[in-house]
């Protein structure tokens, strides 16, 4: 069984208190593997963004532990929650985030730089990368000069760069066309054949042809498991 990357035990998250509290998320308890992707679905409202923001460190759960590796991530305060992600764990939205002023290859070098890599070291990995997700020879590109599909290689190359081994991905394809989104779903699956954990919240249901399993969300609670069609087909291979 492929090893775990980010354990998730009892966690609630609730804003604001008193009678006005809204229930993002309660008692959730899931694992995420390395070498896996992961899809979680719902609805507009249903806590898989909140699930994604917790796992990430950028919300603090009311509730339960986030484990990384050995590590708590609610017991750590926000710079240490920060550093986890600079080192272990890459972020991809569905606005691609990118610095405009920057090149392809300074975003992905700049966190990088930000760990305490040279320049030299930073610029080698992140052309590295951008040819790894199919964006050989355009690291001289700025954002504004690429279409949106390559923008998403480009944060995603950012986000693995260095060696993270979490990817977590909140509607990567929301804003592609539907060849786009395969073929980012398709990086993003090569990415976990090569034993990244990559955890993608959508709706769009393509996303379950390239999962090893989908996880679905209402009201902060996860209903029920399937196996993605990815699992499937592994498990038959396996049996």
């Amino acid at each position: 069984m492929p090893s775990l990357a980010i354990d998730t035990r009892g966690v609630s998250l609730r804003f604001t208190s008193g009678p006005d509290a809204v229930t993002a998320l309660e008692g959730v308890t899931v694992p995420f593997r390395h070498g896996e992707l992961v899809a979680i679905m719902g609805a507009s409202g249903s806590g898989k963004t909140s699930l994604l923001n917790v796992v990430a460190g950028l919300e603090v759960p009311d509730e339960g532990e986030v484990r990384v590796g050995e590590v708590d991530l609610a017991s750590l305060d926000e710079d240490a929650r920060a550093d986890v992600r600079l080192h272990e764990i890459g972020l991809v939205f569905q606005d691609d985030n990118l610095l405009p002023v920057l090149t392809a290859q300074e975003n992905v070098a700049l966190p990088l730089r930000a760990r305490g890599w040279s320049a030299a070291e930073a610029v080698g990995e992140a052309d590295a990368w951008l040819a790894r997700v199919g964006l050989d020879g355009m690291g001289a590109r700025r954002p504004a000069e690429m279409s949106g599909g390559q923008r998403q290689r480009v944060g995603i190359a950012r986000a693995v760069a260095g060696g993270r081994r979490i990817l977590l991905a909140d509607e990567p394809t929301g804003a592609l066309d539907s060849a786009t989104t395969r073929d980012v779903l398709g990086l993003l699956r090569e990415l976990a054949d090569d034993g990244v954990c990559v955890v993608v919240v959508s709706h769009d249901h393509v996303v379950r042809d390239y999962a090893d399993r989908v996880w679905r969300m209402s009201d902060g609670v996860l209903i029920d498991s399937a196996a993605g069609k990815r699992g499937v087909a592994r498990h038959a291979v396996q049996a």
